[in-house]
């Protein structure tokens, strides 16, 4: 899944007209492998088209918001 997700990413630099470099984290050597495999991923235009709803539906921040946090400590 995860080769599919970066090539997506990475395709969408043609589709939008940005720069587009995916950094993924990683702590194993075998997940590292699977990441690099993207680069041979290729998705048709069909299966951008299909994964559009699947990507329309992650909205939001990665982590949450924590100012509330940080400003606790300060008092």
């Amino acid at each position: 899944m995860a080769p599919v997700a970066l090539a997506w990413l990475h395709q969408q630099a043609a589709v939008h007209g940005v720069t587009v470099v995916p950094i993924p984290g990683t702590r194993r050597t075998t997940r590292l492998a699977e990441n690099l495999a993207a680069v041979a991923v290729t998705l048709t235009a069909d299966e951008l088209l299909r994964l559009e709803p699947i990507a329309q539906q992650v909205s939001g921040d990665r982590y949450p918001d924590m100012q509330a946090t940080a400003s606790a400590r300060e008092t």
